[in-house]
């Protein structure tokens, strides 16, 4: 397998990958892990991934990397814990003379975790990946082993291993504080009111008092969806009532809602509902 992946050019020589083999219809796949390892990486590593199938799960246990996202860049750092649900796109490599050791979860979205679908991953500091990479060096000794009970003492570390995972994710889901959520709320009512308003993922963090990242995280939590998806949401529901309520031209509807002219207003609509706007006012 390294050698197949550093054919391809993904990884250099120098990189080291242990797969984690899991047993057949057990704890793990039936959680949705279809794909684990613990990386140690020096060198030549890049890995970069456009609008992905699967949820990601990779904590940095040494070292450090760089991870690109469409927002913006970072380093991963020692008890980093990043998280990409489906659908997300990212880059993460190793930065010149720079080593990385990792462990990391490929999980399909069809599994016991309910994964959120999110354009943009997540990074946030992790105390159990010191204790994950544990139960995986014991599970990598356990297949090593030729005994009698080798099947139940995997089944067993599987079955723990897990546990920390799902514990690890219910961590990750604690619910906004009451006055993040009146925050947002706030802020969405005045989008709603003024949605002609031109406006800019950085006016609206600059109006809630939040970074243009942390709002995007809090928003992708409340709501869903980050705060400019959120905001054409709004575009759009309104867009709908307005049309079924009246005979304005598309070009005055187009400018209530914040689009410029009738046409990119035309294309975003039916983008999002599948029809042309012309089209539903008939039906």
């Amino acid at each position: 397998m390294n050698k197949t992946i550093s054919k391809m050019g993904i990884i250099g020589p120098q990189c080291r990958e242990r797969f984690l083999p899991f047993l057949p219809g057990g704890p793990l796949q039936q959680l949705g892990v279809t794909f684990s390892g613990i990386s140690d990486l020096k060198g030549r590593y890049c890995i970069s991934r456009l609008q992905c199938r699967f949820g990601l799960l990779l904590g940095t246990l040494e070292g450090q990397a760089r991870l690109r996202t469409l927002e913006d860049q970072r380093t991963l750092l020692p008890g980093d814990l990043l998280l990409a649900g489906p659908g997300s796109s990212y880059c993460y490599e190793l930065m010149p003379k720079k080593t990385w050791k990792i462990a990391w979860f490929h999980i399909t979205p069809s599994g016991r975790i309910p994964w959120e679908p999110s354009e943009h991953p997540r990074v946030r500091a992790c105390d159990m990946l010191d204790r994950i990479a544990r139960e995986m060096e014991d599970l990598f000794s356990e297949v090593r082993r030729v005994r009698y009970l080798q099947a139940e003492a995997r089944h067993a570390k599987e079955s723990y291993l897990a546990v920390l995972l799902e514990r690890l994710l219910q961590v990750d889901r604690q619910p906004l504080a009451s006055s993040q959520i009146q925050c947002l709320d706030t802020l969405f009512a005045q989008v709603r009111a003024k949605l002609a308003h031109p406006w800019t993922l950085q006016e609206l963090a600059a109006r809630a008092g939040y970074s243009a990242g942390h709002l995007n995280r809090l928003c992708r939590e409340h709501f869903g969806r980050a705060a400019l998806k959120q905001l054409h949401v709004l575009r759009m529901t309104a867009a709908i009532g307005i049309l079924r309520q009246s005979d304005q031209t598309l070009r005055a509807v187009a400018h209530q809602v914040g689009y410029t002219d009738e046409f990119a207003f035309s294309v975003a609509f039916k983008r999002h509902f599948g029809v042309s706007p012309g089209k539903l006012r008939k039906q």
